[in-house]
């Protein structure tokens, strides 16, 4: 007997590594395609033959999963979840066969296929009790990604950015980027990872009455991308969560003394410290603001004296352009049901639809619609019951399922101006990590409580 349980331990930690290494595959995966990889197959290099490695390890690992387990679960014991994710698998099944039917690009079945590789992850995860692991994992990875880009962005911003932001790509130092990837990202990129960095790191400080230094200089070093990217949703957002923050630690039982200290470091701090550094970089920086006018996109300044810019589209300033994307989109889908397929909107209109409802309009018509409003409901209803409902407290042990709350809400909303999790990429494995951490915290708080009345 005791054989028999020490052999099932072993069996168990193994799978939950193997996911967590799978896991990590698909992460390195993201940006790779297979026009991509067929190209890197001539002329081998290090650089090409690495991108190979991060385009085919998801196959490969998922193949070991076959190999080694034979099965493909996709059902859970929470019967909410399981309808919700059996509606998402058939949507996404849906746009890979309308892909080929509509005659899109072949290219984009990647996205299909690493999709399916996420559910078969982060379901095993779910069902044998790992989502935790993989929640941290995803963390770490995030973490040491952002840490890299933001080293660079300030390095361009100190000494190589006309600009007193970080708005737009930083294309003065694109070479720095090329061991990551091939394209610079975009700002909007920058922000969101800093975002979703500093909620656990906020949450941290008020949480803990002695947050180490180190804690601070992360999150100040975060909520400083935030705002020199200008990115408008992410600023609002960031500020938001700072509002709920002072609602949290005015409502805490906290000494008098310590609610000050908290709303200084949390609140007053970084927008002192950004103007700080945009104080310096103004006054002691040689470079100086340039204006450009390119593709009938004007850069402007916001304020002579600062020389910041920031891109005004000439028809549509508020929405950057996308409200006529969206109006392009709605005109040229005639598969009004099932879509175009996978990328939709890039075969009607050749670029982004930069919402994720007209995403999934252009893509997997009003049935991938449905299935995105029925998934972004089921999350709102989980993150709600747990706060009002199940009163889940600002503590140490709740910085998980809060941060997991605060960020599920931000790349919902995130969903008004771009793609973000209808797609595979980094906004989908994020939001899909967080919400099924929530809704496993969910089925336990439900049952705690349901035990407790009787």
């Amino acid at each position: 007997m005791i054989k028999n349980l020490f052999s099932s331990k072993i069996k168990n930690n193994f799978l939950k590594i193997f996911l967590i290494i799978f896991l990590i595959s698909l992460w390195s995966a993201i940006n790779t395609d297979f026009e991509s990889f067929i190209s890197n197959l001539s002329n081998i290099t290090f650089r090409k033959l690495l991108d190979v490695f991060r385009f085919s390890s998801p196959y490969i690992f998922f193949l070991i999963y076959l190999i080694l387990y034979k099965r493909l679960n996709f059902l859970t014991k929470n019967k909410f979840l399981n309808f919700v994710l059996l509606s998402l698998l058939v949507s996404f099944s849906i746009q890979s066969v309308g892909l080929v039917v509509s005659g899109g690009n072949i290219n984009y079945l990647h996205f299909f296929f690493l999709t399916f590789f996420s559910f078969v992850i982060l379901i095993d995860a779910y069902n044998f009790n790992y989502e935790k692991e993989v929640l941290i994992t995803a963390g770490i990875i995030i973490l040491i990604f952002s840490t890299i880009y933001f080293v660079i962005s300030y390095h361009s911003f100190i000494f190589k950015s006309p600009h007193l932001n970080l708005y737009g790509n930083i294309q003065n130092i694109e070479n720095y980027w090329e061991f990551l990837s091939e394209n610079s990202p975009r700002s909007s990129g920058l922000s969101r990872f800093a975002l979703i960095i500093s909620v656990p790191l906020m949450l941290k400080i008020l949480t803990e009455k002695r947050p180490g230094i180190a804690i601070c200089f992360f999150y100040y070093l975060n909520t400083t991308i935030i705002i020199l990217a200008q990115s408008r949703i992410n600023v609002c957002v960031f500020f938001f969560f700072m509002i709920a923050v002072f609602i949290l630690t005015i409502l805490s039982k906290e000494d008098l003394r310590i609610i000050i200290k908290k709303i200084i470091l949390i609140i007053i701090l970084p927008p002192i410290i950004h103007m700080g550094t945009v104080y310096l970089k103004s006054n002691y920086s040689d470079t100086r603001a340039v204006y450009v006018e390119k593709n009938n996109l004007i850069l402007q300044p916001l304020g002579d004296p600062t020389g910041q810019l920031r891109i005004v589209h000439p028809t549509s300033p508020l929405t950057s352009g996308r409200l006529d994307d969206w109006k392009k989109i709605i005109q040229k889908n005639d598969h009004i049901v099932f879509g175009n397929g996978l990328m939709g909107d890039r075969f009607l209109i050749n670029q982004s639809a930069s919402n994720i409802l007209i995403y999934n309009y252009a893509s997997g018509g009003i049935f991938s619609v449905a299935v995105f409003i029925l998934l972004i409901l089921r999350s709102i209803f989980v993150s709600a019951s747990l706060v009002f409902i199940y009163k889940i407290k600002a503590n140490k042990a709740n910085i998980l399922i809060m941060s997991s709350i605060f960020i599920q809400s931000y790349l919902i909303l995130r969903g008004v101006a771009e793609s973000s999790f209808a797609v595979f990429g980094i906004d989908f494995l994020i939001f899909f990590t967080l919400y099924l951490f929530s809704e496993k915290y969910y089925l336990k708080a439900s049952f705690l409580k349901n035990n407790l009345v009787k």
